[in-house]
Formats: structure tokens, sequence, C-alpha cells
């Protein structure tokens, strides 16, 4: 049996999702499936208080007011998940500045490397300004800020791997 995984998901993942659609903006439902992929496996979300403020307060209205073709299905998605305290997972201690300059990292992603730095946790974004900061290797480790970063498409490789004692 797989250990189960918890994912910090960048909220551009969300939208995405919402969007039917990549990074480069070509439709797909690749950031959707990965979102049911960590459900339907019994994995989790991890969130702070701010990103899931964000979710609440920023992303879900976003994806509703644009009318997103998803739209529906992610925010019941997010919502339903949420009370769940086996898939939506807080964390509920201190978030520290990271030991290295922070210099290099979009401000407006600080607190997601802060988190998945804290919680030793993946973090799972499409932003290409965000993945070019972290450098992370071809495993998705990011060495000099010591996390864990991939994509969606790599998340979903990874829960849907055979396990090795088959």
């Amino acid at each position: 049996m797989k250990n189960k995984r918890k994912y910090i998901l960048d909220e551009n993942c969300l939208m995405h999702a919402a969007n039917f659609e990549d990074w480069q903006g070509n439709e797909s439902t690749t950031a959707l499936r990965m979102i049911t992929v960590i459900e339907d496996n019994c994995h989790g979300i991890l969130v702070s208080n701010e990103l899931k403020e964000k979710y609440l307060k920023n992303t879900i209205p976003k994806i509703t007011k644009n009318r997103y073709p998803a739209a529906n299905a992610v925010t019941v998605l997010i919502r339903n998940i949420m009370p769940a305290k086996n898939k939506f997972n807080y964390w509920n201690y201190k978030i520290y500045p990271l030991p290295v300059s922070e210099d290099e990292i979009p401000p407006e992603d600080l607190y997601l490397v802060r988190l998945a730095h804290c919680s030793k946790e993946t973090l799972v974004t499409w932003d290409l300004d965000l993945i070019k900061a972290l450098n992370p290797d071809e495993n998705g480790l990011s060495e000099k800020y010591n996390i864990r970063v991939l994509n969606p498409e790599q998340v979903i490789a990874e829960l849907t791997k055979p396990d090795d004692n088959s």
C-alpha cells in the first residue's frame, strides 16, 4: 500500500482545473484529474490559514465569476473535501522565513514556498516563474530551498504508478 501524501496546491492549479486548461492555456483536464486522483486515492491537500483564505476569498469567487467550464465541479470538489479531516489538512504550526535568501521567489508565492519548507510536503504548481525560481531537479527536488515541487502531470504519474510490490 502506498503512503498517504499531502500536496500544497497553488491557486493556479484550481484555476486551470476550472477552466479545463494546462499551463499554456491549451484545453486539458489534467489539473482537474489531479485533484480527483488526490481525493480518490485518499491523499490530502495541505493548507495554511493564508492559503485557505486565498482559496475561499480569491480563487473560488474568481472561478465562479469568470464562469469557467468546470467552475461548479471545482468549487464543489474543494468545498466537499475541506471538511474532511483526512483529505484537507490544516497546517496549525508557525510558518518561518526560509533559512536562505527569499529574493528570487515571486513575492506572491512566498507563503507557498514557506509552507512547503516548514511542512516538508510537496508543492504543486504550473507557475513557470515560481518553478524557475525554485529550480527543481528531474525528481522535483529544489536543493536550495529544501522542498519538492511538482506540476499536476507529475502528481498524477506519481499517484497512479503501480505499487512496486505488485
